[in-house]
């Protein structure tokens, strides 16, 4: 796990350098099987909850969520 998140923040850092970096929150809850993180990426206010957010995707695992980034950075690439 911990290279997982080694590449989400290289990943992250290089959107950021981009500057389209999203806002990505975290909540943790219990399902039927034990501790469930819900990982949301979004634009606009920090507040997940809000109307003003233009919300791009919401996974629940890492290697999702840095698909999404992934995918997101892909994205900034082509339209440059």
């Amino acid at each position: 796990m911990a290279s997982i998140q080694k590449t989400i923040n290289k990943v992250s850092r290089a959107l950021k350098a981009k500057g389209i970096m999203p806002l990505i929150n975290h909540e943790q809850f219990y399902g039927d099987n034990g501790p469930v993180t819900k990982y949301v990426i979004h634009y606009g206010n920090p507040n997940p909850r809000s109307k003003n957010n233009d919300i791009i995707a919401t996974v629940f695992s890492k290697l999702d969520l840095l698909n999404v980034l992934i995918e997101t950075l892909k994205a900034g690439d082509s339209d440059e």
